[in-house]
């Protein structure tokens, strides 16, 4: 496949996953406010659960947090702009989950000070996990990224 179409598809695709998240999160403020759906009895459910602390619950608030948010995703922009240069696919499209996933948690910063979580699963007696769309994208281009880099250092090794 040429890379044009490569690119189309791949950009298509995050921008479909990135559209689902922001309508989830409109649902969750604007319809579903403080009603909750069961999806799995007992281990997943749809509820609104405003997020106002960085990832893994770092107690830092609104407008502090960004302090911290805007420099990292300027230089996810940065890199993924050198990736496109490159044509490098892998780290292309890492970095386009990455940039995504926090372009969307940006948006809900500054337009509610807090970030939009919807996905609500639960692990047990008082273990549970509240997170969205956009942190799955952030969570698969780190993995990703990762995954790119540790193949990349096994095969300078090799040689």
């Amino acid at each position: 496949m040429i890379w044009s179409k490569k690119i189309f598809i791949l950009n298509f695709g995050l921008f479909l996953i990135w559209l689902i998240d922001r309508l989830f999160k409109w649902l969750a403020v604007s319809v579903w406010q403080e009603d909750s759906f069961i999806v799995i009895s007992g281990f997943w459910q749809t509820k609104l659960f405003k997020n106002y602390y960085l990832s893994f619950n770092i107690p830092l608030n609104y407008p502090a947090n960004l302090i911290i948010i805007l420099p990292v995703f300027l230089i996810v922009v940065f890199f993924l702009i050198r990736a496109y240069q490159a044509k490098n696919l892998w780290l292309i499209s890492s970095l386009s989950f990455i940039g995504l996933g926090a372009l969307s948690n940006l948006i809900d910063r500054w337009r509610y000070g807090y970030v939009i979580d919807f996905i609500n699963l639960n692990f047990g007696l008082s273990s549970q996990a509240s997170f969205n769309l956009a942190d799955l994208l952030i969570f698969i281009g780190i993995s990703l990224t990762l995954i790119y880099f540790f193949l990349k250092k096994n095969q300078v090794d090799k040689k």
